[in-house]
């Protein structure tokens, strides 16, 4: 356990360690956690859970089909969430400049719908460089 440098001294942190189950009675009151590397058990009272999953994205697999750099994240035009490939798009967290935030993941997925939406009625629409003339004009 790793306390945190904070105003408040209660927040602490629990490496290597997974949740088995969060536990409450219409609120949480308590985690129960197990330590990945001594497989011991422990259950923590609290008053709120934060699980950090983690900023490295799953990727490999799209090596020498997409361009990666070299951390793992997707190459875009940020503005259009347009690849190298035509007709393929990154949304989420596994692209550049990704604000590692589950609404903006939402909205990347929207944009990426909207995108696509575009490419299917002009594949030419592609190859323009990024304009605000290049919008489409009947979403």
């Amino acid at each position: 356990m790793q306390k945190v440098n904070s105003p408040n001294s209660n927040i602490k942190l629990k490496l290597d360690a997974v949740v088995v189950a969060i536990e409450g009675d219409k609120k949480v009151e308590k985690v129960r956690v197990k330590n990945v590397k001594t497989n011991k058990e422990e259950v923590l009272p609290c008053d709120g859970v934060f699980i950090f999953v983690g900023t490295v994205p799953n990727t490999a697999f799209l090596k020498g089909f997409l361009d990666l750099t070299d951390a793992g994240f997707i190459k875009c035009d940020v503005g259009f969430l347009r690849t190298k490939v035509p007709g393929v798009f990154v949304a989420g967290d596994c692209r550049i400049a990704a604000a590692m935030q589950l609404a903006t993941a939402v909205g990347d997925g929207v944009n990426a719908a909207m995108m696509t939406k575009q490419y299917l009625r002009d594949t030419n629409w592609w190859n323009q460089p990024i304009s605000d003339a290049l919008m489409p004009s009947e979403w």
